[in-house]
């Protein structure tokens, strides 16, 4: 056991014992990994969390730390590519549902809301700059392959396919983004999300070719907790 030294209140210093464990060369980066993860999942801002304190917490210094990752971008990269990895298993386990636009969206939607850490992480300022990162760059746009046949008919274009898909895509990372941010409630961003898409599915079977500014169906109501005030 390794000993800190550390000021104390009273002007001198004080002993703290720090747990060092005898980690494999090879299992550090693992270990980290999965100290990032667990801090994301205890709700932890990922820009809290830092790359010397994880290496404290599974008890190896922060120069085995460094022998494996660059900096923390370079470690929490590698954790956000693996949610999408997962986010992309749950896509791909609901588009072949009875309505795949609509059990696509609600994946996604339940991934953010069970995963609020991670996908924090995943679309947050941390890591704008995804090129940098070849596993994450990859993983993110295969996860985006999937979102984008969202609303999307047979007879698309490439045009019309991408417009449609970040119509509906837009609404449904703005509706888990305002649940994460305790503007609406978990169950209501559900059910908001389930009759976007419900109306995005039947504007798609109905009329491929249909506008995207048509009318919204009137039984899909914003609740009272975010009403937009209007100026009569």
């Amino acid at each position: 056991m390794a000993e800190d030294m550390r000021d104390d209140a009273a002007g001198g210093t004080r002993k703290e014992p720090i747990v060092r464990r005898n980690y494999h060369h090879g299992s550090v980066p693992s270990a980290l990994h999965a100290a990032a993860r667990q801090g994301l999942e205890a709700g932890g801002d990922p820009e809290q969390i830092g790359l010397r304190d994880l290496a404290r917490k599974i008890g190896v210094s922060p120069t085995a730390a460094y022998r494996h990752f660059t900096n923390k971008e370079d470690l929490m990269a590698s954790v956000a590519a693996e949610g999408f990895q997962e986010l992309t298993e749950a896509l791909k386990g609901a588009q072949h549902g009875p309505d795949p636009t609509v059990d696509i969206g609600l994946a996604y939607i339940e991934f953010a809301l069970t995963q609020p850490g991670l996908f924090r992480l995943m679309f947050g300022p941390l890591l704008t700059e995804r090129d940098k990162h070849e596993t994450l760059r990859d993983s993110a746009a295969e996860a985006f392959a999937i979102v984008e046949r969202l609303g999307c008919a047979s007879g698309d274009s490439d045009a019309q396919r991408r417009a449609k898909a970040m119509v509906s895509y837009g609404a449904l990372h703005g509706l888990a983004n305002l649940s994460l941010m305790k503007i609406l409630p978990e169950q209501e961003a559900r059910s908001l999300a389930l009759g976007v898409l419900e109306h995005v599915s039947r504007a798609s079977q109905t009329d491929p070719s249909a506008p995207l500014d048509q009318p919204f169906p009137s039984d899909v109501a914003l609740p009272a907790t975010i009403k937009l005030s209007t100026v009569e």
